[in-house]
């Protein structure tokens, strides 16, 4: 639960440092800190309210809604990524009281959507609607928010390569809510899955590291069929969403070469 609580966090963590960072020195910072603080509220809500439910909804439900959960944040995630790698490649102009507003309301869903998958994915195929993991799930968001933190005071001298790093994190969190997307569908379905693979250094691994590894990047070692290629698959459409070069400004490079010539 720790792992869950931590990559959960992370997801949040990172976009928001982004967004501050992207704030910073705009006078909209601010109104971010009141709907990350917002968002938490809701979320505590949130937990609160499906946890306590929890009785009330069979695995199958729960591994249903687990799945689709992870499609959404596969794609919230995908176009963070995609959008942080296109600003970098910009000359980061300031943003304007629109922009701010847009990547306001952008932070909060993250949180909010981070607080949904918290109260789902613990649900699936759990017995005890709090203990045992409760109190690590907690933690691992609190830790994660201290790295978010962390990572703020650290970029700020280095926005460009903080957006790059955060991107890449994203990316491979991403991949790993993809395998776990595919173990939730074969739960909801009640298929067995195959072994495709024993990578043997993962297996080795001390418990506690293990479970980090599976819980933020989705590894783990005995990976099925179906993990492995939704791990492909999605490593492959990744690259080329991230690869793909920013749209040219033709206003821009027009002014660049008119002042260039006179």
């Amino acid at each position: 639960m720790f792992a869950l609580g931590l990559r959960e966090g992370l997801e949040a963590a990172l976009i928001v440092m982004m967004i501050a960072l992207i704030l910073r020195g705009s006078g909209h910072q601010r109104r971010l800190l009141v709907a990350v603080a917002a968002a938490v509220v809701i979320c505590v809500a949130i937990v609160v309210g499906v946890r306590s439910a929890h009785a009330l909804i069979d695995d199958t439900t729960r591994h249903t809604i687990k799945a689709i959960v992870a499609a959404i944040a596969i794609v919230a995630l995908t176009s963070t990524a995609s959008w942080v790698v296109r600003w970098t490649q910009t000359d980061h102009p300031p943003v304007d009281a629109a922009q701010a507003s847009g990547l306001v309301v952008s932070a909060f869903l993250a949180v909010l959507r981070e607080g949904l998958e918290l109260a789902v994915f613990p649900a699936a195929g759990g017995g005890d609607r709090w203990a045992p993991g409760g109190p690590a799930m907690l933690l691992g968001v609190l830790t994660a928010t201290t790295l978010g933190v962390i990572g703020y005071r650290l970029a700020r001298e280095s926005v460009a390569g903080a957006a790059t790093g955060t991107a890449v994190l994203l990316a491979l969190i991403a991949a790993g809510l993809a395998t776990g997307m595919v173990r939730s569908t074969q739960a909801a379905l009640g298929t067995d899955p195959d072994v495709f693979v024993e990578i043997g250094w993962l297996g080795a691994l001390p418990h506690w590291l293990g479970d980090l590894v599976r819980g933020v990047f989705g590894w783990h070692a005995t990976p099925s069929t179906g993990e492995v290629v939704a791990y492909g698959t999605y490593a492959v459409v990744a690259a080329l969403v991230l690869a793909r070069p920013a749209p040219r400004n033709p206003a821009r490079e027009g002014g660049a070469i008119t002042g260039a010539r006179s």
